[in-house]
């Protein structure tokens, strides 16, 4: 896929294709997620660009707020460096950067060698992604102005006590679907949109009878 869709850029930055296919549209639906809850790690600075790559951890992180908008650059910009010392320049952040993350940029640590910037997922103390917590994120993202998801069918408490009890994984996993509506019954199917007889197949009745 990097060779069609985001061969000379990293696949954080790539765009939608007006001829793309389905696996390429969810995998750009999956990263939107993970760009929103991961920050990066101050290295070298060459790779977090200003105003839009997430560095304050916050919920969820976000990029540093400049008092120019239109400033350009990265965060390298304000790193000095000398001999095996590597310091931010506090002038030049008193005059971009806004007074609101003048002092969380100023306290951010900057080691001695010159590493890479990493980008971490804000919400795990591994730093690693989860689609627990990628989930969580999306259930209360405070900047989220569309509609929240519907709550699944089903109890939650009643969910957790079927992963407890002392059967085999298959069943648990059947029982957990029948709970969750999610067999692929006709009646079901017809309320994804897919066009199929309503009709039982076991007998002449039909779905809303």
């Amino acid at each position: 896929m990097k060779a069609r869709y985001f061969k000379e850029c990293s696949v954080l930055y790539a765009k939608e294709r007006r001829y793309q296919s389905y696996g390429w549209s969810s995998l750009l639906a999956g990263r939107d997620v993970i760009k929103k809850g991961s920050r990066f790690l101050v290295g070298d600075g060459k790779s977090i660009r200003l105003q839009q790559d997430n560095v304050v951890a916050l919920h969820p992180p976000r990029p540093l707020i400049l008092n120019d908008p239109y400033t350009n650059g990265t965060l390298a910009d304000f790193i000095s460096t000398r001999g095996m010392c590597r310091y931010w320049k506090e002038d030049a952040i008193t005059r971009l950067i806004s007074p609101l993350d003048k002092n969380h940029l100023l306290e951010t640590y900057l080691t001695r060698q010159m590493i890479p910037d990493r980008l971490v997922w804000n919400y795990t103390p591994s730093s690693d992604y989860t689609v627990r917590s990628g989930y969580w994120l999306l259930m209360h993202d405070p900047t989220n102005t569309k509609p929240k998801v519907a709550t699944p069918y089903g109890s939650i408490e009643l969910k957790n006590k079927i992963w407890k009890l002392p059967i085999i994984p298959k069943i648990k996993y059947m029982l957990w679907r029948t709970i969750s509506k999610a067999l692929p019954t006709c009646l079901r199917l017809i309320t994804r949109g897919m066009s199929i007889d309503p009709n039982c197949p076991r007998c002449p009745m039909k779905k809303n009878q």
